[in-house]
């Protein structure tokens, strides 16, 4: 999991390097309805379609934070992350907040550690699955929901700052 994390983020970090000066990033708080409390990161990125003003393509990732979790006896530790690749599309500009719809995919990772009496094991899985959602852009502030079909299969919410 450690080795996975990294790689990830530094390919993340080659990434942001890379990235044109219109890109706004974006750090917040993630709650998962399965994985519960994380961290998330991202980028958005305007993309320019001469029938769809407005357009961004973002991508992100949410660590959530790990958990233990078990009936006496057993110990279950559980460490899970996901990276989204998202598509936004703008539905209005009321006043000061920007309302967007969202769809795109999902990689999520998933791996548990159990210890039932002295017993230990683990497992892990990583599966593809489709986002769709819509957030809102105050400013720097945004919040974000999104429902995860395949992957994680969850609903995610993100509040954070952009910049």
């Amino acid at each position: 999991m450690t080795r996975s994390l990294s790689i990830l983020l530094v390919l993340l970090a080659f990434g942001v390097l890379a990235l044109p000066s219109n890109a706004q990033f974006r750090v917040g708080a993630a709650y998962g309805t399965e994985a519960e409390l994380g961290v998330a990161a991202g980028f958005q990125l305007p993309f320019s379609l001469d029938s769809v003003e407005g357009l961004s393509f973002g991508v992100d990732g949410i660590f959530y934070i790990p958990r233990s979790e078990g009936p006496s006896g057993a110990e279950v530790d559980i460490t899970a992350f996901e990276v989204n690749g998202n598509a936004h599309y703008p539905l209005t500009d009321a006043g000061s907040g920007k309302v967007y719809a969202l769809a795109g995919l999902q990689y999520a990772y998933v791996k548990a550690d159990v210890t039932v009496f002295g017993i230990s094991g683990s497992a892990s899985d990583s599966q593809v699955g489709l986002n769709l959602g819509g957030g809102i852009n105050f400013g720097m502030l945004f919040g974000e929901a999104k429902y995860s079909l395949g992957g994680m299969e969850q609903l995610a919410l993100t509040v954070g700052v952009s910049f």
